[in-house]
């Protein structure tokens, strides 16, 4: 999800439309997963604190207030 996240801001130019879009993205994907792929309710919960997690670490990155490495994909 994060790589993702970081795609969409660097598409919009502007970091904040950037950030809502990337916010509503990833919210409507694990809306998706949750909703249409039979789980457990234990897994669901892994889920989302699986993407709270990084999506506290991807505003803390884009708002500067940690500077998180992002690992590079050859």
């Amino acid at each position: 999800y994060y790589l993702l996240l970081v795609k969409v801001c660097k598409l919009t130019g502007d970091n904040m439309i950037g950030l809502i879009l990337a916010l509503a993205l990833v919210g409507f994907i694990v809306y998706l997963i949750v909703t249409f792929i039979p789980m457990p309710d234990p897994f669901k919960k892994i889920i989302y604190v699986i993407v709270a997690v990084v999506l506290i670490l991807y505003i803390m990155r884009v708002f500067g207030i940690a500077d998180i490495p992002i690992p590079q994909l050859r």
